[in-house]
């Protein structure tokens, strides 16, 4: 899996609608992420469609790779298999999370270049 390491631009839902092309074009022409607040609360994400189709196809990755794991385990006792498959399940969503939150509180910016 990719590590998260961009820089996401924060921007109220009000001024995202008022300024939906100049964020649309620098999240396709420049790359920039941007997370939708709404009540000072992240809402939703405009990232990319590049990074969009690569997490699907992690997703992809990752779902296959488990049911791979889960025929290999079949003959185990299915306690063990679903031991495993809940520690591969939250180890995945740590860093779903880790990418989506915590770069997030840890590097996100209030975005003064989009004027109301």
């Amino acid at each position: 899996m990719q590590e998260c390491r961009e820089m996401y631009k924060t921007i109220s839902a009000l001024k995202a609608r008022q300024n939906l092309g100049q964020v649309m074009n620098e999240v396709a022409l420049k790359g920039d992420s941007y997370i939708i607040e709404r009540a000072g609360k992240p809402l939703v994400a405009v990232i990319p469609i590049e990074k969009y189709q690569s997490l699907q196809q992690e997703m992809k990755e990752f779902f296959e790779s488990l049911s791979k794991m889960r025929a290999n385990l079949k003959e185990r006792d299915e306690k063990d298999v679903d031991g495993f498959i809940e520690e591969a399940v939250d180890s995945y969503r740590k860093a779903l999370s880790t990418c989506s939150h915590g770069e997030i509180s840890a590097e996100g910016q209030r975005d003064s270049s989009v004027q109301p």
